[in-house]
């Protein structure tokens, strides 16, 4: 077939590629055209064009890859390629060889990012391992470059560097992709395709990269976030940031933390938690600077959504302890913006008057969580003041029945972990719930009530203490109680 030419019909069968050797005979005693000069030029056209414009392997679903494999292990049986296209092969070559449900829950309650060993994958199955020889003899040189863009997308998702099919796979496509226009040429230069040391060397020239995940995609892997290989790498790069080392060189902070959440492009999904857990560990006991802390504040709200708010997705499988220096350093955001945003909705001076009060106490590190609750005229001011933040404000609303209160304020605070805390603008006393206290008003709630809150004082759920002289003196006691 391919000493023939053909019609436009025919040359998209798989068949008409293959002539004259059948599919699965032994091509490789065949000699390689003659080479004239690298096309240097024409290969930085492919890869400019590859970029902005790559190839979409086609979609198997779950349910048909069995009917799939089944297929192509028919045709290799009957030697029928009738109105068999590449894309059925490369179908049949994911339903094959990609496992059914790669990534499995582990008991951690966080993905696990290990090689799979899946029953699911048909190519482990008796019946269907000669298949897995005839497809790695298909890879070579005088493929279809979009045939070779799949195994090579198949290589990097069931990477195992133990596995017979990893370490074959590696080879075949060493063999022959130095010689076609698929932009990997990089990846490969790295020691990609040598399963025992890909992982390590790839993690190492990733740490020694200002931006390591344009870095991994300009070398020619179109999913730096994915499974398989990149997954092993992503553990093994966050690995080599130690807390003392990110706590030192904030160049080392921003690495990681734009692997995990790049500025333009989609935050990692499975995995994330790791890194979000290695950026965090520094500053348990202690503070960053001022700009580091906004800028990993900053890029994880905007990567990974609002923990206060969001129960789902990496936050929800990052340790306690790193999730707990968010919520801190969001405490502090939360009052220092309810500051500004109540020096413009409200013209009373009691709320300024007890500004200091709660400065210091989060100075203090006693302030471990804030939420506020807006009114009409307060959700307006924010709009003005944070309207053009990176990142969008969250907050509750205050819906109050009462017309009175409806203009008031609320900040709800959780001080030293086990008290909770409700302080109001204008003239709502500030209730300081009993330690622990599972009935009292909860953080992070869409709406509230300031006739709920007063309920609470009004049963002895709460102490209440109106704003005036010694108030201070009084709530520092209670809290201290």
């Amino acid at each position: 077939m391919r000493g023939k030419r053909f019609d436009l019909e025919s040359e998209s069968r798989l068949s008409s590629l293959l002539e004259p050797d059948r599919p699965g005979q032994n091509r490789s005693g065949r000699q390689p055209a003659r080479r004239i000069g690298e096309p240097v030029a024409l290969r930085r056209a492919a890869r400019q064009v590859d970029q902005a414009y790559p190839d979409i392997d086609p979609d198997v679903r779950e349910e048909d890859r069995e009917q799939l494999v089944r297929e192509l292990d028919r045709r290799q049986r009957s030697d029928d390629w009738r109105d068999y296209t590449w894309a059925d092969l490369q179908r049949a070559a994911r339903a094959l060889l990609q496992p059914g449900q790669s990534r499995q829950r582990g008991r951690s309650g966080r993905w696990n990012i290990t090689p799979s060993r899946s029953r699911n994958a048909l190519h482990q199955q008796p019946a269907y391992r000669p298949l897995v020889g005839f497809l790695l003899a298909q890879v070579d040189e005088q493929a279809k470059p979009r045939f070779l863009r799949t195994m090579w997308r198949l290589y990097l998702s069931t990477f195992n560097r133990h596995s017979s099919l990893t370490q074959q796979l590696a080879r075949r496509l060493d063999a022959c992709v130095r010689h076609t226009l698929l932009p990997i040429r990089g990846a490969v230069d790295l020691g990609i395709l040598k399963p025992r040391s890909a992982v390590e060397n790839l993690a190492a020239r990733m740490a020694a990269d200002p931006s390591p995940f344009e870095f991994i995609k300009d070398i020619g892997i179109e999913a730096p976030h994915g499974e398989g290989l990149m997954a092993q790498v992503h553990e093994r790069f966050v690995r080599q940031h130690g807390a003392t080392q990110l706590r030192r060189h904030q160049e080392e902070s921003s690495r990681l933390l734009y692997w995990i959440a790049p500025p333009n492009a989609r935050p990692m999904e499975a995995g994330a938690e790791l890194g979000i857990n290695a950026l965090l560990a520094p500053w348990e006991r202690s503070e960053p600077g001022r700009e580091l802390r906004k800028r990993l504040e900053t890029a994880l709200i905007r990567g990974f959504g609002d923990p206060r708010i969001i129960r789902t997705g990496a936050w929800s499988r990052s340790r306690p302890d790193a999730r707990a220096v968010m919520m801190r350093w969001l405490a502090g955001e939360t009052i220092e913006v309810f500051f500004e945003i109540i020096s413009k909705a409200v013209t009373s001076h009691m709320w300024a008057d007890r500004r200091g009060l709660w400065t210091e106490l989060y100075r203090a590190s006693r302030i471990h969580e804030a939420w506020f609750a807006l009114s009409p005229r307060g959700e307006e001011a924010a709009r003005r003041l944070r309207g053009n933040q990176d990142v969008p404000l969250a907050y509750g609303r205050n819906e109050s029945r009462n017309s009175g209160d409806r203009d008031k304020c609320l900040l709800v605070m959780r001080i030293d972990r086990d008290r909770v805390v409700v302080e109001g603008s204008h003239s709502f006393k500030t209730h300081v719930y009993r330690r622990g206290d599972r009935r009292s008003v909860s953080l992070y709630e869409d709406t509230y009530d300031c006739d709920n809150v007063r309920d609470h004082g009004r049963t002895g759920h709460a102490n209440a203490f109106v704003h005036h002289s010694a108030w201070e003196r009084r709530v520092r006691a209670a809290l201290d109680g």
